[in-house]
């Protein structure tokens, strides 16, 4: 008896090094990790400072990320700046000569200041991104100057397909598999909706159909004719948001082409970003 209980104790005291060792290891790849994110945009920023604004801080990596996309000589001044690496791009790959590009055209806004640290966030949200841990749900619904059109790969011009009236947001866009038609995402003063329009500006038509105070967005057809998007209709929020109204999850819907038979997908918790087919 007494070897058994001294063999219990024992084993009790050799986990807890156990333990504590797997922790420690833990930590240190955790650590491992942030530092590397912190030292890769330190060095990205060293290399090419004078034309692209980085964030300094951890938690803004994935901010910066996107952020540094921004080009300065076309955020700053110089719109036709993405014209000349166009060119270079075409001139690289040839075989992009024939090709059009389905985008999306947003004006810079104004207000964001790029001496905060802040700016970033205020400049994204204020172009129609998200922060990580939002999604369309928690943006503003009609501040937005842009539209949707198309570039000739070869010759850069660029032709307007549909501007949407007021202020409203267009994006989202989800080319058909034809490339005869695409779906995007609109926003209006009640909330965001899903359209489809065809690939010569003709035809729009609101496909998403729910009450005003439901957000369907990022739509992506399915193979099968019917259409995965996004949507904060479950009402569910992250626990340390408490349930805050404007940082409601999005969670993948499903619906038939013509938006009936909308059906949910996924029950997270989290959110559910960016469906999209291979």
């Amino acid at each position: 008896m007494e070897n058994a209980s001294n063999q219990k104790t024992a084993n009790k005291w050799l986990s807890i090094p156990i333990i504590a060792t797997i922790t420690r290891l833990l930590c240190r790849e955790l650590t491992l990790q942030n530092e590397y994110l912190r030292q890769e945009n330190k060095l990205l920023k060293s290399k090419i400072k004078k034309r692209i604004i980085f964030t300094d801080d951890e938690g803004s990596c994935r901010r910066g990320r996107l952020w540094k996309c921004l080009d300065r000589d076309s955020a700053y001044g110089r719109r036709d700046g993405w014209k000349e690496r166009l060119s270079q791009t075409v001139e690289t790959y040839p075989v992009l000569k024939g090709m059009k590009i389905l985008c999306v055209k947003r004006a810079m806004p104004k207000a964001a200041n790029k001496k905060t640290n802040k700016a970033p966030i205020a400049l994204l949200k204020n172009l129609g991104f998200p922060t990580n841990h939002e999604c369309n749900s928690s943006l503003k619904r009609e501040i937005y100057n842009n539209e949707i059109g198309i570039i000739e790969a070869a010759t850069g011009k660029y032709t307007t397909l549909y501007k949407p009236i007021g202020r409203r947001f267009v994006g989202n866009i989800n080319l058909h598999w034809n490339a005869d038609k695409f779906l995007f995402t609109q926003s209006d003063a009640a909330n965001w909706k899903i359209f489809e329009m065809n690939i010569d500006g003709t035809g729009m038509r609101q496909v998403s159909r729910t009450p005003d105070d439901v957000d369907c967005f990022e739509p992506c057809y399915l193979p099968d004719g019917r259409i995965i998007f996004n949507s904060n209709a479950p009402y569910q929020c992250v626990p340390c948001w408490h349930g805050t109204k404007q940082k409601f999850v999005a969670n993948l819907y499903i619906m038939n082409a013509d938006g009936s038979g909308m059906r949910r997908l996924t029950f997270d918790q989290d959110h559910d970003f960016h469906p999209h087919h291979g």
